[in-house]
């Protein structure tokens, strides 16, 4: 689990049942919201950190699509990073058995940071902000995505969710994501909701990194 213990017991457990079956399980699921994040990610970097890969398919996308020369995923699931190893195959990638409150690569180390339906798992969104925040290059790029409770539903069905997943802490709608994000120092360029189903939303954010200091 992750060393600085933002996230909850449960999760590697959870992944490692679920990781020779996820890519079929969740593929509509992963197609609309990194859709939404390819959308709005626009340019090419080079190096890019998928912080939460799971099975590897955005940074799959990532590359192949040439959004990024290099990239980095970081998991707290061994198996589906043995699942996101299969996949980039040939493609210029590492993957990392790490959480996301520390993440194993130096300060203003990468130009695009994702977190992809990872930050429903984390206690302390916060201090993962703050992780993004140090490895990213000023004016790096952060982009996270996330499914929401639709309006209305109140906190029974986060409740229903750990039935089934015991390592999710609870849903964030897009206004406590923009202000937790503006805290940690950047500056949001896109933020919005999206249809996912009948019963959640998608949350996407963009967001910049501090300019380098002049002082």
């Amino acid at each position: 689990m992750e060393s600085k213990r933002v996230g909850t017991p449960g999760v590697e457990r959870f992944y490692a049942r679920q990781a020779r079956d996820y890519d079929r399980r969740w593929q509509r699921y992963q197609r609309a919201t990194h859709d939404a994040l390819l959308t709005q990610v626009r340019g090419h970097v080079q190096r890019a950190v998928d912080v939460g890969c799971g099975t590897g398919t955005l940074l799959q996308r990532l590359l192949s699509t040439r959004v990024a020369a290099e990239g980095f995923g970081l998991d707290v699931s061994a198996a589906m990073l043995a699942q996101a190893r299969r996949k980039l195959t040939g493609l210029n990638a590492q993957l990392l058995l790490a959480g996301a409150a520390d993440i194993p690569l130096p300060d203003h180390s990468a130009d695009l940071v994702t977190v992809a339906s990872v930050l429903h798992y984390v206690l302390q969104p916060s201090q993962v902000l703050r992780e993004i925040r140090r490895v990213l290059q000023p004016e790096g790029t952060v982009g996270i995505v996330d499914y929401a409770l639709k309006a209305g539903t109140g906190s029974l069905r986060d409740g229903l969710i750990r039935l089934y997943d015991p390592g999710h802490v609870r849903c964030r709608g897009a206004a406590e994501l923009l202000r937790m994000t503006e805290r940690a120092g950047f500056t949001v360029d896109h933020g919005d909701r999206f249809p996912i189903d009948s019963l959640f939303d998608g949350v996407l954010i963009l967001a910049r990194a501090p300019a380098r200091s002049t002082h």
